[in-house]
């Protein structure tokens, strides 16, 4: 299962994917308070103990593939950010039932890894068609944002 928010968190954009991990952190302790499920416990105990720590090294050491692909293992990746064809899936469905076009000015940063060794993102949707691309870990840019998304695996 997953929830998702319908439009990125605008206070995503101009961060790299392990600030915006944070962010997302911090957005569903907001949410859920003193509701937070065990494994969403765990997660964030590893992505602080190490995890988040291990994929700064590698991106300063300039080992973006091996930051992203370490990045999609982690659980707070996986609890966190959106499957890329659930992204697809979602705008059709919200295009074909509301007429709603989401992320005409944004990227959503999925959870996504690409065979280029980044992760996937969805944005720009206009007339002929969207935008289906990548961004390395490192990148950071005020349109490059993620959604609120939990999921359940």
């Amino acid at each position: 299962w997953q929830f998702v928010s319908p439009h990125v968190l605008p206070e995503t954009g101009n961060k790299d994917f392990v600030e915006q991990t944070d962010i997302l952190i911090g957005n569903m302790e907001r949410l859920l308070g003193d509701t937070l499920p065990p494994m969403f416990r765990d997660a964030k105990k590893k992505w602080w103990t190490f995890e988040r720590s291990m994929a700064r090294t590698l991106i300063k050491k300039g080992k973006l593939e091996a930051a992203t692909f370490f990045l999609a293992s982690c659980d707070i990746t996986r609890l966190l950010r959106e499957p890329v064809q659930n992204t697809f899936l979602r705008y059709l469905l919200v295009y074909i039932l509301t007429g709603e076009k989401l992320f005409v000015r944004n990227h959503s940063w999925s959870g996504s890894p690409s065979s280029d060794g980044y992760f996937v993102l969805f944005s720009r949707v206009h007339a002929v068609g969207a935008r289906v691309g990548s961004g390395a870990v490192g990148d950071s840019y005020q349109s490059l944002c993620a959604v609120v998304s939990r999921s359940g695996f």
